[in-house]
């Protein structure tokens, strides 16, 4: 026998029971609700417990047993491991073609910051000449407004 789950056939059910027995001034009992429940074939708890059973889902148990059996760290283990020392931590979970792969050496360090300060000692010459030509212009500029001023004073 098929079993319905929607909740809008049950809404339905349940307002056309509330409907009739208002309409005849005889309102519905729980016992009721319980056969017009029962006899709309919706699925119970049993049965609902039964799909489940049958469908070969995983149990909260199956889960536990799984992680159990699958030997991964577990919240505490990772906790001991820092606790105790952070360089057993790197050990355990950091291979040296990992720490290769991601770590630079001391010379690869070097070098990289002796590009970025020759990098920068060019920046600072542009800069420098930069402001040391805008000095001039600027007290240019203002020689000549100095003179321009005076002599529109003097033909005034």
């Amino acid at each position: 026998m098929p079993m319905t789950t929607d909740t809008k056939n049950l809404e339905e059910i349940i307002i056309k029971a509330v409907g009739k027995a208002i309409k005849s001034n005889n309102l519905a009992t729980k016992d009721d609700v319980k056969t017009i429940i029962k006899e709309s074939n919706l699925a119970t708890k049993d049965d609902v417990k039964t799909i489940i059973k049958e469908s070969n889902l995983a149990t909260k148990d199956d889960v536990k047993t799984i992680i159990k059996e699958s030997n991964l760290a577990t919240k505490d283990d990772v906790k001991q491991a820092i606790s105790e020392n952070n360089h057993e931590l790197f050990r355990v979970f950091l291979t040296k073609q990992d720490a290769l792969d991601v770590f630079v050496t001391k010379d690869e360090f070097n070098e990289k910051m002796d590009n970025n300060f020759e990098l920068l000692d060019k920046i600072y010459g542009i800069v420098k000449r930069t402001d040391e030509e805008q000095t001039v212009v600027s007290q240019k500029v203002e020689n000549h407004e100095v003179r321009i001023t005076h002599i529109e004073s003097a033909i005034a």
